[in-house]
């Protein structure tokens, strides 16, 4: 009995089996019409799905990545504070209120200019890739919820320490912690 390509319909010669993907075996056997590469049509119609999911989580997380001019948007709040300390010692009410707003009014412009920054790599994306923008939003929704529960995992780690005095308070805090990493 020969083995026959793994398309019923299908009366060529078999020329390979396919190994599948990493996470899937595969086994079928497949000629030269029903394959690519070393794939099976079908495994290889999945590998090229996965392929581009993972382009597009790459480019996604390119545009929604933190920008360096976000790091000087801190440098410069954090760098006025001690301005304004001096401010404050040398009693200059003026001196303390025009830092104060300058460096406010600086960091406005500045994550002004990064949102505009990452709407450009964005619609550069979305002119690209064929509905990105949905994909983006769903990827931004996901990124910000998982920021949020870390931020809120901090946040409870430092309580519980700071109430490791009272053990019940702080065992609350932690199951309370581990119920928000199970909805995670």
């Amino acid at each position: 009995m020969a083995i026959k390509c793994f398309v019923s319909e299908c009366a060529e010669d078999v020329t390979g089996q396919c190994p599948g993907l990493a996470e899937e075996p595969c086994g079928h056997f497949y000629c030269g019409s029903h394959s690519r590469g070393k794939l099976c049509d079908e495994c290889a119609a999945v590998q090229e799905q996965q392929n581009l999911f993972q382009e597009y989580c790459t480019v996604a997380e390119d545009v929604y990545k933190v920008s360096p001019g976000l790091n000087i948007l801190w440098g410069i709040m954090f760098g006025t504070f001690p301005l304004c300390i001096i401010g404050i010692v040398v009693e200059s009410l003026w001196f303390f209120i025009l830092i104060g707003v300058g460096s406010f009014a600086l960091s406005i412009v500045i994550f002004l200019y990064i949102e505009r920054q990452r709407k450009k790599r964005l619609l550069r994306a979305c002119e690209k890739y064929e509905n990105f923008e949905e994909f983006y939003g769903e990827y931004k929704k996901q990124a910000n919820k998982a920021a949020m529960f870390s931020m809120i995992a901090k946040t409870m780690d430092f309580t519980s320490d700071m109430l490791s005095s009272d053990p019940v308070q702080a065992s609350d805090v932690r199951r309370i912690r581990q119920r928000l990493e199970r909805m995670d």
